[in-house]
């Protein structure tokens, strides 16, 4: 390409100031293309980097001298500076040179190619509403102009531009009627490849008569060929226009046949036709869609906003009855419009002196226009969307007005993938999260499935930091539904979820949803549960899930939640078999450990004896009471202190064992000293940690004057003789605490409780 474009700044002694692309007409490559004269390039203007389309014509080829082809190319580069309508091509510029002649247009596409290319996607609608764009200017040239157009056809002459309008050019034989000196229709006509190939010689002779029938029949001609022929065609007999074969609505067939009638006196012209086909052209929706745009800039602001609030919707409907526009027409004709019109409303201030009511009709109207905006923007490419839409969307999620912000949350599944992960992240994340607090359950829910969409587009601090916190929130939310989706999101969002807190985080929200009221969310928490399986470790399923499970085993509301929890039950706890299966079979040493402690704790002569004791006994447990016994006996126990503590603590273990003294009694009974220490020793299990703890100052008891244990030890042995003495057996010996008083209750509770609200510690968010 650029050797083209250096080859061209060559040959026309200067620099060409526009970027030549690829060509897409070549004459010398025959039918269809060599129905033009000129090489059609598409390029672009490097200044702007706009699109356009270049006519070249090169004056020195000798196929173009040959055919006299250069006074045609003079006289179309001629005509189309000097009319100007919206239905002819828009020429950008113009370029001679004694070699070439070139002019830029708007980017278009001969017609033929552009039915090829969208053949499976333009409807009829759109090629009549294209059909009465060129017929209404041809009707202008007819009339206002006083001219006659005699060389376009559906392979040359008819051009359509990127927002789907039909455009007129091919003025090779454009001539003024009444005020051309060079007459070059009648000059040149025989030269023309349009109609020396396409139209027969009877029609051509009656030219002269009434010069405007000739364009009739060469409008009725294109008419059959767009809605009739499948594939490009050249010369078309008189037979097959008026036959049956032709495509026309019943409603034009009077009024065409008389369009492409042979005879010119009964052949009507384009106007005449136009006229009397309004009603039909009126019923087609593009066609009204396409003239109201035409005169949307010169309504006034009452019209403009019954146009958009009333009439915009019929073309635009959600219930799936909307038009079906021509390619580009959405993207390049009516967005441009809908936005101009929202740059406009948006320029409103409230500080601008309106009324109450004139702003909130104004915020009503910029509402409307962005869902047109949103509903376009699913349709258009990737560099309009950039350009024209995003700006949009960006600027409309700080607004606090709920219908924008339920458009743009609506419309979110549509424009998401267009958004890059950065753009996410930093413009639409913080005002989207802020729907949580709103106090509508409608922008609450859809904040919450619009997060679901973005969640693969934001970090993990933001889901960490920022939103978890709202979702704590939302999972308590009064509208049962919302309650529901929060836990889809959690789940879908687990593996985001910090590692150090993300099992606490999810055991936290499925266990508190198994408690729902709402049946959908039980189920949805049970499912998270199956999902979430291999999350969890062993440990975490026996002392945290199982139980919470079980639960759910004893729903009393519905017997599928029931059904379900069983099923999930048996899945953990398969998993748990399944670990312990594997485990060792042999039991381990019951009284290894206590060995263990034995060994480092005391003497080996100790250990020795402790051994041989344990040798000689046949319970199972002798070992470790007998080490017991070996460490609380004071005889075998030495030290300096431990004989001080074992003279001044009363071994009631070795009271236990020792025969009382019996005294006889009228019953010939025991003595109720000797049932004290039988009933003591039934109760050494009972170590008084069931009673409640005295958490009051333990200095507040009255200390012995010797301060030491021993005094204690008489006060408890004194305390015992004397119950004896009276015939009451004391029971929970061990359960007496050593201090001299029995200490009084405590009115010290200690209270811990556990707010399910919280999914961890601070920590964990």
């Amino acid at each position: 390409m650029n050797f083209l474009s250096k080859t061209l700044s060559t040959l026309t002694g200067a620099s060409f100031p526009y970027n030549i692309e690829e060509k897409i007409v070549d004459p010398g490559l025959g039918f269809p293309d060599d129905r033009s004269i000129w090489n059609i390039y598409n390029g672009k203007n490097p200044r702007t980097n706009t699109k356009v389309t270049i006519f070249e014509f090169n004056l020195k080829d000798p196929v173009n001298v040959g055919r006299d082809y250069v006074s045609l190319a003079r006289n179309s580069f001629k005509k189309l500076k000097l009319i100007k309508h919206p239905g002819v091509i828009a020429a950008v510029d113009f370029i001679e040179n004694e070699n070439y002649l070139y002019i830029v247009t708007e980017r278009v596409l001969p017609l033929y190619k552009y039915l090829q290319k969208y053949a499976q996607v333009i409807s009829d609608d759109g090629k009549w509403m294209g059909l009465y764009e060129v017929g209404k200017t041809l009707q202008f040239i007819n009339t206002k102009c006083n001219c006659i157009h005699g060389a376009f056809d559906i392979s040359s002459g008819i051009y359509v531009n990127s927002s789907g309008d039909w455009k007129v050019f091919g003025f090779e034989l454009l001539t003024n009627l009444s005020s051309d000196p060079d007459q070059p229709f009648y000059r040149n006509y025989q030269r023309h490849p349009v109609v020396s190939n396409e139209i027969s010689e009877q029609i051509v002779s009656s030219v002269r008569s009434f010069p405007p029938k000739f364009d009739s029949f060469l409008y009725g001609m294109l008419i059959y060929k767009v809605m009739t022929m499948k594939d490009i065609e050249g010369f078309v007999p008189q037979s097959k226009l008026i036959g049956t074969q032709n495509r026309v609505p019943r409603a034009l067939a009077t009024y065409f046949k008389r369009l492409v009638n042979q005879n010119f006196n009964l052949r009507c012209t384009i106007d005449s036709f136009m006229n009397d086909c309004e009603d039909f052209f009126s019923s087609n929706r593009l066609v009204l869609l396409n003239n109201q745009l035409d005169e949307l800039k010169l309504m006034t602001g009452q019209q403009k906003y019954d146009f958009i609030k009333f009439d915009l919707k019929e073309y635009l409907a959600d219930d799936g009855q909307e038009v079906i526009f021509s390619p580009g027409f959405l993207e390049n004709k009516l967005l441009p419009d809908i936005l101009l019109q929202y740059a406009d409303v948006n320029k409103v201030k409230p500080q601008g002196g309106l009324s109450p009511e004139q702003l909130q009709s104004n915020q009503e109207l910029k509402s409307i226009l962005l869902h047109y905006i949103l509903k376009i923007s699913r349709a258009v490419e990737e560099e309009t969307f950039n350009s024209s839409i995003k700006p949009v969307i960006f600027e409309n999620f700080s607004s606090a007005d709920r219908s924008i912000r339920l458009n743009l949350l609506t419309y979110l599944p549509d424009y998401i993938e267009k958004l890059s992960d950065y753009e996410v992240q930093q413009k639409i994340f913080s005002p989207l999260i802020a729907g949580f607090h709103d106090t509508n359950f409608m922008i609450r829910e859809t904040t919450l499935k619009s997060v679901a969409m973005i969640s693969d587009k934001i970090t993990e601090k933001q889901i960490n930091n920022e939103l978890l916190r709202l979702l704590a929130k939302s999972q308590v939310d009064p509208k049962p539904s919302i309650r529901t989706n929060t836990l889809v999101l959690i789940i879908k969002i687990s593996d985001k979820i910090y590692k150090n807190s993300r099992n606490n985080v999810i055991i936290t929200v499925l266990s508190k949803s198994l408690r729902d009221s709402f049946t959908p969310c039980k189920m949805m928490a049970l499912s998270g549960f199956e999902q979430l399986i291999k999350q969890f470790d062993l440990e975490e399923i026996c002392s945290k899930i199982l139980g919470q499970l079980a639960i759910s085993l004893m729903d009393k509301k519905a017997y599928k939640v029931r059904q379900e929890a069983k099923r999930i039950f048996d899945l953990y706890l398969g998993a748990v078999e399944e670990y312990s299966a594997s485990l060792p079979v042999e039991e381990e040493d019951e009284e290894l450990e206590e060995k263990i402690f034995f060994e480092r704790n005391t003497s080996p002569a100790i250990t020795k004896e402790s051994e041989a004791q344990s040798s000689t006994s046949n319970s199972g447990f002798s070992l470790g009471w007998n080490v017991v016994g070996s460490l609380i006996n004071p005889s075998t126990v030495g030290g300096q202190m431990n004989n001080e503590f074992n003279n001044s603590t009363p071994d009631l273990m070795t009271q236990i064992r020792k025969p009382s003294v019996a005294t006889d009694t009228p019953n010939g009974n025991e003595s109720k000293g000797s049932r004290l220490n039988l009933n003591a020793a039934d109760d050494w299990d009972d170590d008084g940690w069931g009673e409640e703890l005295n958490l009051e100052d333990e200095t507040s008891a009255p200390q012995n004057e010797t301060g030491g244990i021993g005094s204690n030890s008489n006060h408890v042995s004194s305390k015992v003789h004397k119950d004896s003495s009276i015939g009451q057996t004391t029971k929970k010996v061990s359960s007496m605490k050593l201090g001299g008083k029995e200490p009084k209750k405590s009115r010290t509770k200690l209270q811990l409780t556990v707010d399910e609200d919280e999914w961890g510690g601070t920590d964990d968010w």
